[in-house]
Order: C-alpha cells, then structure tokens, then sequence
C-alpha cells in the first residue's frame, strides 16, 4: 500500500500488546505492522511521525488500552519502544555517550 501512511491491516508484528496476557486477543493493535515500532531504517521524520499518529489513534479506541499499559509500564524501559499502552516510548541508547578522561 504505497503512499498510505499510519496502521497497515494484514500483517502480523512483535506484539506489543504481551501474547502471555488474557486481554492481548482484544487489542485493537492486532495484526498491524510495523506501525508501533519506533523510527525505521530509512524512514523519513514526517513518514514517522504520521505512522505512529495512526498508531495512537488506534491505541486511543482500544477496549484494554488500560491493561496494556499496566503491561507496559511493568516492562524495564529498554523494552518501551514504539508505541505501547496509548503512548510513545522513544528508543533508548543501549551504548550511552561517555566521557572522555584527560590522558
């Protein structure tokens, strides 16, 4: 579906509404990709941008949007990417910068 921005119905992806969960067959993310990754190989600011607006908008008229983000903010923060529990989670540097000693 070129040209088309936000969810693509169709496809599945790493499910970020957790499998293991009893409310995860509910949410209304299911079968949707890669719509609620974070910035991908590249994609354009304004193409992510619009993407994860589309993912929010679904997030915003999903029935377990409060149990997925009780799921979501039980995960440790290096697992928070994309767009998970009806918010976006920037991904994080797993090699922060440092600094530099004086030799």
């Amino acid at each position: 579906m070129r040209g088309k921005s936000g969810p693509q119905p169709g496809s599945r992806f790493r499910t970020y509404a957790a499998p293991d969960q009893e409310w995860a067959e509910d949410a209304a993310c299911q079968g949707m990709a890669p719509a609620f990754d974070g910035p991908l190989p590249g994609e354009k600011t304004e193409a992510t941008d619009a993407r994860v607006a589309g993912a929010l908008a679904v997030c915003g008229v999903c029935r377990v949007r409060m149990a997925c983000r009780e799921w979501t903010m039980d995960q440790p923060r290096k697992e928070r990417q994309g767009v998970m529990g009806g918010q976006w989670w920037p991904i994080v540097n797993p090699y922060p910068a440092t600094k530099k000693s004086a030799a």
